[in-house]
């Protein structure tokens, strides 16, 4: 179950037990929770231009032999703004409870990737290519504008076994990619290539940003817990190839994981108000932890 919430107006989704649903007080997703196991993705994502890409959960004997699986997803921002006032009521995803696999992203600002996480997967590639690339290119003009929001927020669930990613971002251009948890990757022959770059080549003046803070919360379990815990706010922070508990082997192949940033923006009588990132891992009562 997949459940994405836009600040886009009054869009209104329900699926299965989970609800998601956007409007003045931002986007909200909240997943649903089972007796038995639970697989799902959670996200919502307010302001403009962010990614949630090629995030694979749970995915058992994905085969890719002698070809090529090529994703590619690409922002690109020439807008030019005067006089604008832009006011977010933030982004919230909360997890389910149950047997747990899952991914919770809240994202809220503009040109954010969460690209290429695979949790609980399982890829086999023999003699073929397999890439994921995510670019944002923001190329605007600002004056006279003033952004304010809530911030992002997400909270993963709790339950017995716990193989979930969490990631809260707040700001421009945040990479968190490439990030496999509890997944198994096997390449003979073949090669795996990611590829995350942002530039920021924006002209500002005269502009006033608030943001309300990034915070990301793992979830508990009483079993097994194996998660990543996210939280990036400001501008073109990277957490990329950060593998925990993964088996991942190479024969005869190439493997790489490419994080760029690149800021060549123009900024004059500027202020930026952070309300600080904030990340916190989950607990186990027994069996293996295994966190970031």
């Amino acid at each position: 179950m997949t459940l994405v919430a836009l600040a886009m107006g009054g869009l209104s989704t329900t699926a299965v037990s989970g609800v998601a649903f956007a409007g003045e007080g931002g986007a909200q997703v909240s997943g649903g929770s089972s007796l038995g196991d639970l697989f799902q993705q959670n996200a919502a994502q307010e302001g403009r231009q962010n990614q949630n890409c090629e995030s694979s959960d749970t995915i058992e004997g994905s085969l890719l032999t002698g070809g090529r699986d090529a994703v590619h997803c690409a922002s690109a921002d020439t807008s030019y703004n005067d006089h604008i006032v832009s006011r977010n009521g933030g982004a919230r995803a909360d997890g389910g409870s149950s047997g747990l696999r899952q991914q919770n992203h809240a994202q809220k600002g503009r040109q954010n990737d969460n690209c290429g996480q695979a949790n609980g997967t399982e890829i086999t590639l023999t003699g073929g290519a397999a890439s994921e690339t995510c670019s944002n290119w923001d190329g605007s003009r600002n004056r006279y504008t003033a952004s304010e929001g809530r911030g992002a927020r997400a909270e993963a669930g709790s339950s017995g076994l716990v193989n979930q990613q969490t990631t809260a971002q707040e700001g421009r251009q945040n990479n968190n990619c490439g990030n496999s948890n509890n997944a198994t990757l096997i390449a003979s022959g073949g090669d795996v290539r990611g590829a995350c770059a942002n530039k920021n080549a924006s002209d500002s003046s005269h502009t006033l940003t608030r943001n309300g803070g990034s915070t990301a919360l793992g979830g508990s379990g009483g079993g097994n817990l194996n998660q990543q815990t996210t939280a990036q706010e400001g501008g073109q922070n990277n957490s990329c190839d950060n593998s925990n508990f993964s088996d991942i082997e190479v024969t005869g192949g190439e493997l790489g994981d490419t994080c760029v940033n690149k800021d060549v923006s123009r900024n004059r009588y500027t202020l930026t108000r952070n309300g600080g990132a904030r990340a916190e891992g989950g607990s186990s009562g027994a069996g293996l932890i295994a966190n970031q």
